[in-house]
């Protein structure tokens, strides 16, 4: 007779798709970026020419170069715990409030923790 089992599922935080990759000297940590020319940018929920973010950036390692998350955990200080989040409106940001026409809407991420995130990016927007 097999035991009987408590379900209890457990999510590792350290496995993540991640990549350094050149970046726009502006780009800083916690930007949601998008890819342009072999680089990624600042992304904007206000023009689909910022569109669509493909990631978060974990890591700024020269001014040209960052890791960016484009799943997986990541830290992320400032996030309201079990929010989604969505891209904003000023370059880089994101926001908790989901967007109205004309700015254009994807979700970015999910807030598992004040200060955790688990980054899943939509690549459609709308």
């Amino acid at each position: 007779m097999l035991p009987i089992l408590t379900p209890y599922l457990e999510i590792d935080r350290t496995k993540k798709i991640a990549q350094v990759i050149p970046c726009d000297a502006a780009v800083e940590i916690n930007d949601l970026v998008y890819l342009a020319g072999g680089e990624v940018k600042q992304a904007s929920n206000s023009s689909a020419l910022t569109m669509p973010v493909i990631g978060v950036v974990e890591e700024k390692l020269t001014s040209t170069s960052c890791r960016v998350v484009s799943s997986g955990w990541m830290d992320c200080p400032g996030v309201v715990a079990g929010m989604l989040y969505y891209a904003g409106v000023s370059l880089g940001s994101f926001t908790n409030i989901e967007p109205i026409s004309p700015a254009l809407k994807q979700v970015v991420f999910v807030a598992q923790t004040n200060s955790t995130i688990l980054v899943a990016c939509d690549l459609t927007f709308a």
